[in-house]
């Protein structure tokens, strides 16, 4: 604690001839708690542009059940009031502008300070989740990476080749670091006092930056949520097109319809091994479904007559398999490159295609991530059809994303153990029916790092909820208020072995359940399936 608390100091103080002037350290008037115009702000290699503050008063706490997997929000107040303060800053010679956004509540600050991670291409999280958590009385900060939401049109510099290195850093690490030394400073200022815990929170993209503060930044913070991210970034944004390059091949692409069978049969194949049959596929490694099984049957892909039934074909289930296997080293080959999607996931969105008339003429729509990521940061052509890709293509991109990035963004370093000496605690949770980010893959960085460490669980803990979709949904158990779990972990040192969650069926009747710590599974043992007490972890 106290050191996390010097390097913290020292990390905001040092290179102070970087920026414009010296820091103030004079608090905030208690009176006009909004006023900025007095301060200075130092990170280091930074210049400071500008520092504006609004007073926001009484301002509709959001509600989503985003927000839940974060803090429970059926617990937090209707309004909030808190200061809203943007930062504008830059790297010299860098040519970037990034900000800064901080919410600093007005009452009951608990002295903690959360930085808050992104989605997509996107370093920040939409805004409204400042006042969400200054209404569970956080100081919290989110960056934009210096860039807008969602876009990488930046990409390459002008109408060149020449990849804009500096934003992509921006992107991957620089701007997370930046912002939780500007913010914690900004609290620090606000308060009179500083923050007595820092703690990381995000999801996807803001998983993967978690996990990026874990590999680099521990030492900024006491605690990390880093849930289903996206690690191993150039593999993860090159493999996820997998699917397509295979639809694109062999010259088929199977409808939604088609898709949805394929989900429904493995489900039904597999949902029991639990012990109990309710939608959720909760031992997907146990499950040995096979997608030819469906050759030769016919999906009603209408509701109506026969002219609404398709017959499913061999190639259909070579690209099922496909999916489900990830791409091999070799067209072909029988060892992996990049892992497959869980077997339980809803194909219809994680393969996506669409159809020109009555379930026909279907094309692949691709994932958009990659469809943007291959051709700006790989062929370097903004007009290259990332649909068209060939086996050869995708296995020269998957090499030159991993030569070309993995030291800016791959996020893949498995050795954590200086987390112990920092004394970081970091947890995740990975939805095994993910449609956007394999399961896997997070579950594969987990071996590796337990591999290097095989005490990893007293600070890296990871819990898979079956049936859960990216970030949540699905009719598998959701986990709740995971930042509280993380705190009692480092503050009290209340180390989790179950993780609360919420089952929501089909049929909209919700139920009480547990997340298992991986690599436990959760087991029905009898009893009313609404509650948790029926369920064990073995």
């Amino acid at each position: 604690m106290f050191l996390r608390k010097a390097v913290a100091s020292l990390a905001i103080c040092a290179l102070a001839s970087t920026v414009n002037s010296a820091s103030n350290s004079t608090a905030f008037d208690s009176n006009t708690p909004c006023d900025v115009s007095a301060i200075e702000l130092l990170a280091p290699q930074t210049t400071i542009l500008n520092i504006t503050a609004k007073r926001i008063d009484n301002y509709p706490v959001p509600q989503g059940p985003y927000y839940d997997v974060f803090v429970p929000l059926s617990s937090a107040p209707s309004n909030v009031s808190f200061c809203n303060v943007t930062v504008t800053y830059t790297h010299p010679g860098w040519d970037d502008t990034i900000q800064v956004f901080v919410g600093l509540p007005l009452q009951g600050w608990n002295r903690k300070f959360l930085a808050l991670g992104g989605s997509g291409f996107s370093t920040n999280a939409p805004l409204d989740i400042l006042p969400v958590m200054a209404s569970f009385g956080y100081a919290s900060a989110a960056t934009d990476g210096g860039h807008l939401w969602q876009d990488i049109s930046w990409a390459l510099k002008g109408n060149s080749s020449l990849v804009n290195y500096p934003l992509l850093v921006d992107m991957a690490s620089e701007s997370l670091k930046d912002m939780t030394v500007l913010g914690r400073q900004l609290a620090e200022l606000h308060y009179g006092e500083p923050a007595e815990r820092a703690y990381w929170v995000g999801c996807s993209q803001g998983g993967r930056q978690g996990m990026m503060a874990a590999q680099r930044y521990a030492h900024l913070y006491d605690g990390i949520l880093a849930n289903a991210p996206a690690i191993r970034w150039n593999d993860l944004l090159v493999g996820m097109q997998w699917q397509s390059v295979t639809m694109y091949e062999t010259g088929t692409a199977p409808p939604p319809c088609v898709l949805d069978a394929f989900t429904n049969a493995a489900i039904a194949a597999c949902d029991g091994l639990d012990g109990l049959e309710d939608g959720v596929i909760s031992l997907p490694g146990s499950c040995s479904f096979d997608p030819y099984s469906l050759v030769g049957e016919s999906v009603n892909c209408g509701g109506g007559g026969g002219a609404d039934k398709i017959k499913v074909t061999g190639k259909d289930a070579f690209v099922i398999q496909q999916v489900l296997s990830g791409p091999p080293t070799t067209p072909g080959g029988n060892s992996s490159l990049f892992v497959g999607y869980s077997v339980g996931t809803n194909l219809s969105t994680a393969v996506s295609t669409s159809c020109a008339d009555n379930n026909r003429n279907c094309t692949a729509n691709g994932v958009i991530f990659a469809n943007e990521w291959i051709p700006k940061f790989l062929a370097k052509n903004y007009a290259f059809n990332p649909l068209t890709i060939t086996y050869d293509q995708f296995y020269r991109f998957f090499a030159q994303a991993k030569r070309e990035y993995d030291w800016v963004i791959g996020t893949a370093d498995a050795d954590l153990r200086h987390l112990r000496l920092s004394d970081t605690k970091l947890l995740s949770f990975h939805g095994f029916a993910d449609e956007l980010i394999p399961p896997a893959n997070t579950v594969r960085y987990y071996r590796e790092a337990l591999a290097l460490d095989a005490n990893l669980t007293d600070y890296y803990r990871l819990f898979m909820a079956p049936g859960v979709m990216h970030c949540g949904g699905g009719q598998g158990p959701n986990p709740t208020a995971m930042l509280h779990v993380l705190e009692r972990w480092v503050e009290n040192g209340t180390a989790p072995t179950r993780l609360d969650a919420v089952a929501t069926a089909a049929n909209g009747t919700r139920g009480e359940r547990q997340v298992c710590m991986y690599p436990e599974s959760s087991r029905y043992t009898g009893g009313d399936p609404t509650l948790a007490s029926s369920f064990t972890c073995s």
